[in-house]
């Protein structure tokens, strides 16, 4: 648990990369307290934090950062919708639905722009937390 306190020290909008083990497919893992059996990190930090994950649902990271802990940054998913959202999986050219802190990526809350890689879009909101700070 030393590893989640330590994750959490960061402000709670960013991502809060798991100190501890990295599996070599990328994601973090841990052994929820009481247990042995490791799972990842990201699933012990959200039901510690925020609650059960709905049965048959799986965490999509909406920052799509493996290591990080952050329970706002995950949202529960079905499986389907989570392969779809992934990217290297046919998803690259499929525009975000929300930004990495969840923010809706439509409507007043985004603006197109280009440069040198060519369309680019951001997030107003974020725009506007970067702003004030």
């Amino acid at each position: 648990m030393k590893a989640l306190l330590a994750a959490m020290s960061s402000r709670p909008d960013d991502c809060w990369p798991w100190p501890g083990y990295v599996a070599p497919d990328g994601y973090a893992r841990t052994a929820p307290p009481g247990t042995s059996r490791k799972t990842t990190a990201h699933r012990v930090a959200y039901e510690l934090l925020v609650g059960p994950v709905p049965d048959g649902a799986q965490l999509d990271h909406l920052c799509r950062n493996k290591r990080c802990v952050n329970p706002w940054h995950l949202e529960p998913v079905s499986p389907g919708e989570n392969v779809r959202r992934s990217p290297g999986r046919g998803s690259a050219k499929t525009p975000r639905t929300h930004c990495k802190r969840g923010h809706p990526l439509s409507g007043a809350n985004l603006r197109i722009y280009w440069n040198s890689h060519g369309r680019a879009r951001f997030c107003v909101a974020c725009d506007q937390l970067r702003k004030h700070r």
